[in-house]
């Protein structure tokens, strides 16, 4: 008897107004992971009573938090800001803050990265032959079953990634992960803000943070061609754009080069005639 494939869903962060996001979450992610596993879904949220977001515009009260949805086989919450009793923002203040927002748009990704890494403690006793990571606040208009079937019998470590909005680094809204170790790099990523701003030089960026990761691991990126759009606590749906550059492509082939030679001219072309600093 073949021992059936096992996935792990894994939902972090907030949820925001899931009457809207959830039935595309549902139809586009669980189901389809349903045909060719057993699924098992995990949570860790932050327990807001309201949100207020200067940079996206919100400020509103939460109602209902609808977590029942997800039938989650354990989920985990907690209320914000706990993690900075612990953590500590000087060394991230040295490089600057590119929202210009008194890093509060920073500490929100702290919060992100953070609960990412809880969900990720949790569901690891699944043993998965994927992990899909998946911010609930987000409306998936794609179906994600032709990756799931295609990468769910890899052997290799693949972070697929969305193809969008990489802002010369890697779009960090969603993932789907063929194994433990690139699940691990994934999702561990707030382990690396440090070792990143001493590489970088620059302010904290969420899509620097991952290209860094992936960059300096023994994962490779491959890319989703999944569109998603953020919905606000109104329902209100943001307008994406979903085009790519030539420069993602090139940026993807060279995170994937592991040779150490290979990379040493790729950051001497660029520092020596280019004049620019390579992020991998």
């Amino acid at each position: 008897m073949v021992n059936k494939k096992k996935i792990s869903i894994c939902f972090f962060g907030i949820t925001r107004d899931l009457e809207k996001t959830f039935p595309s979450i549902e139809k586009n992610i669980i189901h389809p992971a349903m045909k060719y596993a057993e699924v098992k879904v995990f949570c860790h949220f932050y327990d807001l009573k309201e949100i207020d977001n200067v940079r996206s515009q919100e400020k509103q009260k939460l109602v209902n938090n609808n977590w029942h949805l997800f039938k989650a086989n354990k989920l985990v919450s907690e209320v914000p800001n706990l993690i900075f009793k612990n953590y500590s923002l000087d060394n991230i203040r040295k490089f600057g803050d590119d929202f210009n927002d008194d890093y509060k748009s920073i500490k929100n990704l702290i919060h992100q990265l953070f609960s990412l890494k809880k969900v990720y403690e949790i569901s690891k006793g699944n043993a998965s032959d994927l992990t899909i990571f998946v911010r609930p606040d987000l409306y998936y208009w794609d179906s994600f079953e032709k990756y799931i079937y295609d990468l769910i019998n890899s052997k290799k470590d693949y972070i697929a990634i969305p193809n969008w909005q990489l802002h010369k680094g890697l779009n960090d809204r969603f993932a789907i992960c063929t194994s433990d170790y690139a699940s691990y790099i994934y999702s561990n990523r707030l382990e690396e803000i440090n070792n990143c701003l001493l590489y970088t030089k620059r302010s904290l960026n969420s899509e620097f943070l991952l290209l860094y990761s992936v960059s300096k691991s023994k994962a490779k990126a491959l890319l989703l061609d999944i569109k998603a759009s953020r919905v606000r606590v109104n329902g209100k749906i943001v307008s994406e754009s979903f085009f790519m550059k030539k420069s993602d492509f090139i940026r993807i082939y060279i995170t994937n080069q592991k040779n150490i030679i290979f990379r040493k001219i790729i950051r001497f072309i660029n520092k020596t005639f280019l004049k620019k600093k390579a992020y991998f």
